[in-house]
């Protein structure tokens, strides 16, 4: 009677072993697919990182561009001002000596006729 009871608690004892060592290898498994997440998670905030950097510098590349072009644009802002006060001040200029050779002035000469 008591080898049957030792046999049962032995059989009970191997028993609870094999779902520990069943328990401890899921677990184990779950904690290797863990790991692989974390490892995929960490390579793709990598890529992301390194993504945001590519765009940080095509964004400085695209403004110091822009900066360029706004000071070419100011640039030919003025030469067109100073073009435009030149071809007025010509054709005043023509306007004038025309004027001082006809006794009529020519813009309003159809009128007087």
């Amino acid at each position: 009677m008591v080898n049957i009871k030792i046999f049962e608690v032995e059989k009970e004892f191997q028993d609870k072993e094999k779902a520990f060592e069943i328990k401890i290898s899921e677990l184990q498994k779950k904690i290797h697919q863990l790991d692989q997440d974390v490892q995929e998670k960490e390579d793709e905030c990598i890529k992301l990182r390194e993504e945001l950097d590519m765009v940080k510098e095509q964004s400085q590349m695209l403004q110091e561009k822009n900066q360029g072009l706004e000071a070419r644009y100011g640039e030919d802002q003025q030469k067109w001002g100073k073009l435009s006060e030149r071809v007025t001040l010509q054709m005043d200029e023509h306007k004038y000596a025309f004027q001082s050779k006809l006794p009529v002035d020519p813009f309003r000469r159809d009128n007087v006729f």
